[in-house]
C-alpha cells in the first residue's frame, strides 16, 4: 500500500522563492547580477521589470494562506 504525501504549498510559501530566484539570477543582456536596491546601478530597471512581470499576477491573490 502506497502512503499518499501532501506536497502542497500555499502562495505565502511559493511567492518568495519566485521573488529570490528572479534577483538571484543575471540579467540577460550586460550579465549583471539583479538588485533590489534602486540605488545600485540598474536596480529601478529590475524592480520595475518584476512589478511588470509579476507584480500583477501576484496582486491576484489576496488571500496568500489558500
Amino acid at each position: 500500500m502506497r502512503k499518499i504525501t501532501n506536497d502542497l504549498i500555499t502562495d505565502r510559501e511559493i511567492f518568495p522563492d519566485i521573488e529570490n530566484e528572479y534577483f538571484c539570477a543575471h540579467h540577460r543582456h550586460p550579465r549583471r547580477k539583479r538588485t533590489k536596491d534602486i540605488n545600485q546601478p540598474g536596480g529601478a530597471n529590475d524592480l520595475a521589470s518584476y512589478n511588470r512581470q509579476y507584480g500583477s499576477f501576484f496582486a491576484r491573490f489576496p488571500d496568500e494562506d489558500k
